[in-house]
Parts: C-alpha cells; structure tokens; sequence
C-alpha cells in the first residue's frame, strides 16, 4: 500500500509545483520545461549545463534542448563554449531573465510553504532525512541498469 500512496503523493506535488508555476509561466510565456532550466540554472550555481539539468533533474534530453534553445531565442539565456572543453556549452540567465527568475523563485517559495504548512522544524528535519534515503536508495538502484 505504501508504494501506491508513495506514487499518488508524488503526482500531487508534482502537479501542485506545475500549478503553482502556472501564473509565472503564462506571465512570461514558457512552458514548464523553461521555467525549469531558468529555476534549476538559478539555483544550482556551477552547475551549467543542459547534461547537469538533464542528469539531477531527471528531464529528458530532448525536452532540456528544446527549452533551451527556446530561451535563447526568447532573450533569457546564452551560451558559450567552455574555453577548457569546447564540447562543453555552459548556459548562463541573460540580465533579461532576472524578473522572470524572481516570478519563478516567488512561486517556488509559495509552493514550499503551502506543501509544508504546519510542519514543525523536527518534522521538517527529519522528512529531509527520510527523503534523503529515498533518493539514494533509487540512484543506486538506477545506477545499477
């Protein structure tokens, strides 16, 4: 039955996160694969790469191009090869980007707080920690095909 429950609540965060980007996203027309490649270039300093979105936040490849590109063309990202590799394109938010990001992190923000209304810092903790062996527990087990 847990495996059941676990699957259905992953749905609904998931479909709760796409809604509550909804407003954002129609603000500054982009599809969700969008909004995702600027939130995840955001928020994850270093990590620059369509192969970073593609492997942490487990988009598919076809999907993170296209956004890509599309944000290219849109004005809200660049791209340039990487002077120490120069099969590597490393993607940066253009300054243009900046109120879209803002609208994406103050939709994230409201996404956390209605997901974890009512949660006490313990219970908070200790979901993190319950959560984070979860993950580990599927990447091993994925890294295993």
């Amino acid at each position: 039955m847990i495996n059941n429950e676990m699957l259905v609540s992953c749905r609904a965060i998931a479909r709760l996160y796409e809604q509550t980007l909804s407003s954002a996203r129609a603000k500054h027309n982009l599809t969700q694969y969008e909004a995702d490649v600027l939130a995840f270039l955001n928020n994850n300093p270093g990590m620059d790469t369509a192969s970073h979105i593609v492997e942490y936040r487990m988009l598919p490849k076809a999907n993170v191009s296209q956004a890509v590109d599309l944000l290219i063309k849109k004005g809200l990202l660049t791209s340039r090869r990487d002077e120490a590799d120069r099969r590597r394109v490393r993607l940066s938010p253009t300054a243009a980007a900046g109120p879209v990001i803002s609208d994406i992190i103050a939709a994230q923000k409201t996404f956390g707080e209605m997901l974890f209304a009512d949660f006490t810092e313990a219970e908070l903790s200790q979901l993190e920690a319950f959560n984070r062996r979860i993950s580990e527990n599927a990447s091993r087990i994925l890294g295993k095909k």
